[in-house]
């Protein structure tokens, strides 16, 4: 039979079902659209997050505040935490700290981001303003204090 067009614009064959070479077509465009993609692991993605609570703490420290353990200002379950200065690529975050962070290609606020890792799974990643803190990997230990220069800007961060 030969296929028929409605008014509608549907194309029709035989007993009033759509025609099944159009479904078909549909369904093996759908399916080979599928076969190229691949898993990027963003899904896995952990999102950058600011975190002013945390940012007004470490102002107080480098104001003359008392020291502090950096866990109890943070919290949660973690054994690294890995601080990197802006600007900072994307890319280079996730190489070191070996995972997928939600985050623009570029980090250029005038901070610092901090990944807190446990048993090298990310837990979590943040970010805190302004740019006070030393770049580096830090254990669970880590002591945020103040400088003893005056008029300095920015804390040390302390392993015992």
């Amino acid at each position: 039979m030969a296929p028929t067009t409605t008014d509608e614009g549907e194309v029709w064959v035989g007993q009033g079902r759509p025609g099944i070479a159009v479904v078909g077509l549909i369904l093996l465009l759908a399916l080979a659209s599928l076969g190229g993609c691949q898993r990027t692991g963003e899904d896995d993605a952990v999102t950058l997050q600011k975190d002013t609570q945390l940012s007004e703490q470490i102002q107080q420290i480098q104001q003359g505040g008392e020291p502090r353990l950096l866990r109890d200002l943070t919290g949660g379950d973690w054994d690294t935490v890995h601080v990197f200065h802006e600007p900072v690529s994307r890319e280079y975050v996730e190489e070191t700290v070996g995972a997928s962070i939600d985050m623009g290609s570029f980090f250029s606020t005038r901070g610092h981001i901090l990944i807190f890792l446990k048993d090298g799974q990310v837990q979590r990643a943040i970010y805190t303003t302004p740019n006070n803190l030393i770049a580096g990997q830090y254990g669970p230990q880590v002591r945020l204090q103040s400088r003893a220069e005056p008029g300095s800007t920015k804390l040390d961060l302390i392993e015992p």
